[in-house]
């Protein structure tokens, strides 16, 4: 006796026969109808809500509804918007950062003007004298003299005297008068 084997199902028989059970449960499933007490957890009537009069004012907490209008009523723009400038949803945009602030460049520190008031001057034969006052002090400077803390007298020829204003090295003329 021989005996025959039969070759074993290739992929797709093999796949046909795993998807025929499920096919048959989802068609049966479909067929039931569900009992009508299944839906009556989900959808409960309401009970004790009266029912508005038709004179009657809806209540304040209720949100009411826009009247229905015709599509040309409220796709037209009104006057003032169709004036204005159309929005440009993809136009271009400069993505670069904007410069950053220039630093602010400040003056160079200068000398404050002279404090001082001329009260004369002299010639003592040798040199040149200047009186000056400044406040209730008094001060008699020659050429090379350093008065005030911060003042030094580089130069006595009328009718300038020229001061150098030490904190900042910076020179001043003030007006003496003509010699004599």
């Amino acid at each position: 006796m021989s005996t025959t084997t039969r070759p074993a199902p290739t992929g797709s028989h093999r796949r046909w026969w795993l998807w025929l059970p499920l096919l048959g449960l989802s068609a049966l499933l479909a067929w039931q109808s569900p009992p009508p007490e299944a839906d009556a957890g989900i959808v409960k009537p309401v009970v004790g809500a009266p029912r508005p009069q038709r004179n009657q004012k809806p209540p304040t907490d209720v949100v009411a509804l826009l009247p229905i209008q015709d599509r040309k009523a409220w796709a037209a723009l009104p006057a003032e918007q169709a004036t204005q400038q159309p929005i440009d949803l993809f136009g271009q945009h400069n993505w670069t950062p904007p410069p950053k602030p220039q630093p602010t460049v400040r003056p160079p520190p200068t000398a404050p003007p002279l404090p001082f008031t001329l009260l004369g001057k002299q010639w003592n034969g040798a040199a040149w004298e200047v009186y000056l006052a400044r406040g209730d002090h008094s001060h008699i400077v020659r050429e090379g003299s350093q008065f005030a803390q911060s003042y030094r007298v580089e130069r006595i020829a009328p009718p300038h005297m020229t001061l150098t204003y030490l904190p900042l090295e910076q020179t001043q003329t003030l007006y003496i008068g003509e010699a004599p």
